[in-house]
C-alpha cells in the first residue's frame, strides 16, 4: 500500500531542503525521506507567483527519468505544472518497486510545500500504467487524473461508474502506438471506460509500444487542465479554453477534408463529450453523428472489431503454444514454433500495405509472439534450471526478431547452463 502524507505536515528532513531554481530541470536529486530513491525534477517559472501547482508523477518503466521528462517539460512550463520523474520505477518485477518511489516523489513536494494536493497526474508506460489505476484509486481524492499509455488495467481492477458529483474521481488520458501489442487492449479500455462512464480521451500513434511523441503528450496535459476546469477544481480561462476548442475542432474538420472520416468520426466524438459546460457542443455532436451514419464510417469501425476478434484468437494461440511447451517433454525446434505461431503468414500480412488495418494487427501479432517467447517464459525456465526449454525459446524468437541484444544475452546465458560454453562465447551480443 502507499503510505503518503497527503494532508500532513511533511516530515521535518523534508522540510529543510534547500530552494531550488525554477525554470530549469534538476536532473537528479536524492530523496531526503529515503535514501534509496532518486529523481529529476522540473519547478515551472510561475510556481515563485502562485506557491503551489498541479504535479505530473513521472514514472518510466526502466528507470529513465529525463525520458518522459523531456516529453512534457514544455508543456508543464507553458501551463504551471511541476514535474517529477523517478529513476527507480520499473516494470516487470516481481518487488513492488513503484510504491517507494511514488512515496518518494510526493514526499519531496510536499517537504517543499510546493504541490497542490487536489491535483497529483500520475504519468506511467507500460507496467507502470497498470500500477498508476491502482495507486489512482488508493490515493482517492487527491489523483485528479491518470495518463497511462501502452497498457490497459492492472490485473483483476473492476472499474464502476463514478457517482454523481463525485468530487475523488479522477480522469484518464490514454496512447498507444499503432504498432505496439497492446494496441488492441488498448482500444478496449476505450470502449469500457466508454461504457463505465469514466471521463477520458484516448489517442493513437505511429509507432511500436514507447512513450508516445512530445505533442501527444502535451495533448494529455493540456487535456487534463481543461478536465480540472469542466469539473471546477480550477477556474476557466475562457480565451485558452477558446483556443483549445477551435484547434480541436479544426483538427476533425481537416481530417474529413483528407477524407478520413473515421479518425474525423473519433476527434468530433471526442469535441461532444470534453467539453459540456465549457462550451456549446451541439455542432460537434450533430458532426459525430452525421459521420457515424456514414457507410466508410461504419465499414471501418467494423473492421477494428473485425481485428479486435482476430487478436483475441492469436493470443489464445500464443497461450496454447506455452502451455504445449511448459506440458512438453522435448522443448519445440525453431521451424516447429514458427509453424504454430503462424509467423510466415503474419509477415506476408504485415507487408501487404493495400490493408492498413489489417497490416497494423498483423504487426501487433508479430510483436506479441516475439515479447511471448523472449522474455517472460525464458526468464521462468531460467529460474527454474529448464535451460534446454529457455534456449528453445529464444532461438525461436531471435527467429521472429533477430538481432536483439537482450535475447542474445539470454541465449548466452542458457547455453552455459547447458555446458556449451564454446556456443555461448561464439555469440556476439554487441550493446
Amino acid at each position: 500500500m502507499l503510505s503518503l502524507l497527503i494532508g500532513l505536515q511533511a516530515p521535518s528532513a523534508a522540510a529543510g531542503q534547500a530552494p531550488l531554481e525554477p525554470g530549469q530541470v534538476h536532473q537528479r536529486l536524492q530523496s531526503s525521506t529515503d535514501s534509496t530513491q532518486s529523481y529529476a525534477l522540473y519547478l515551472p517559472t510561475r510556481l515563485a507567483a502562485v506557491g503551489r501547482l498541479p504535479a505530473l508523477l513521472l514514472m518510466d518503466p526502466r528507470g529513465r527519468a529525463l525520458v518522459p521528462m523531456g516529453l512534457v517539460r514544455e508543456s508543464a512550463e507553458r501551463l504551471g505544472y511541476i514535474v517529477i520523474s523517478s529513476y527507480n520505477s520499473a516494470s516487470d518485477t516481481d518487488q513492488p518497486v513503484n510504491i517507494p518511489a511514488v512515496n518518494a516523489m510526493i514526499a519531496e513536494l510536499q517537504g517543499r510545500r510546493i504541490l497542490d494536493e487536489r491535483r497529483i497526474y500520475l504519468v506511467g508506460f507500460s507496467g507502470t500504467a497498470r500500477d498508476g489505476w491502482l495507486f489512482a484509486r488508493q490515493l482517492r481524492g487527491h489523483v485528479a487524473g491518470l495518463i497511462g499509455v501502452g497498457a490497459g488495467l492492472s490485473a483483476g481492477m473492476r472499474l464502476t461508474p463514478p457517482a454523481a458529483g463525485d468530487s475523488s474521481s479522477f480522469v484518464f488520458f490514454g496512447s498507444a502506438g499503432s504498432t505496439d501489442f497492446n494496441f488492441d487492449e488498448m482500444r478496449g479500455l476505450d470502449q469500457h471506460l466508454d461504457s463505465v462512464g469514466i471521463p477520458h480521451r484516448v489517442r493513437y500513434f505511429e509507432g511500436p509500444h514507447s512513450w508516445p511523441p512530445a505533442g501527444v503528450m502535451a495533448e494529455a496535459v493540456e487535456w487534463m487542465e481543461l478536465q480540472a476546469m469542466r469539473r471546477r477544481l480550477i477556474p476557466p480561462r475562457e480565451g485558452w479554453v477558446d483556443s483549445l476548442f477551435r484547434r480541436d475542432v479544426a483538427v476533425a474538420e481537416s481530417l474529413e477534408a483528407a477524407g478520413d472520416g473515421f479518425e474525423a468520426w473519433r476527434r468530433y466524438t471526442a469535441v461532444a463529450a470534453d467539453y459540456p459546460g465549457l462550451r456549446d457542443v451541439a455542432a460537434a455532436a450533430e458532426q459525430g453523428e452525421r459521420l457515424g451514419r456514414d457507410r466508410r464510417v461504419r465499414q471501418a469501425a467494423e473492421r477494428y472489431r473485425e481485428v479486435d476478434r482476430v487478436y483475441a484468437r492469436y493470443l489464445t494461440r500464443v497461450r496454447e503454444f506455452l502451455l504445449r511447451v511448459q506440458a512438453g517433454k522435448r522443448p519445440p525446434g525453431v521451424k516447429e514454433g514458427l509453424q504454430q505461431l503462424e509467423v510466415e503468414k503474419l509477415r506476408r500480412q504485415a507487408a501487404d500495405s493495400s490493408d492498413p488495418i489489417g497490416r497494423g494487427v498483423a504487426i501487433r501479432q508479430l510483436e506479441q509472439a516475439f515479447i511471448a517467447v523472449a522474455f517472460y517464459e525464458p526468464r521462468g525456465y531460467l529460474a527454474r534450471g529448464e535451460a534446454a526449454k529457455a534456449l528453445a525459446l529464444l532461438e525461436l524468437a531471435e527467429a521472429i526478431r533477430p538481432g536483439r541484444s537482450a535475447v542474445c544475452a539470454a541465449r548466452q546465458e542458457a547455453l552455459r547452463r547447458l555446458g556449451r560454453e564454446g556456443e555461448a562465447g561464439a555469440l556476439s551480443c554487441g550493446g
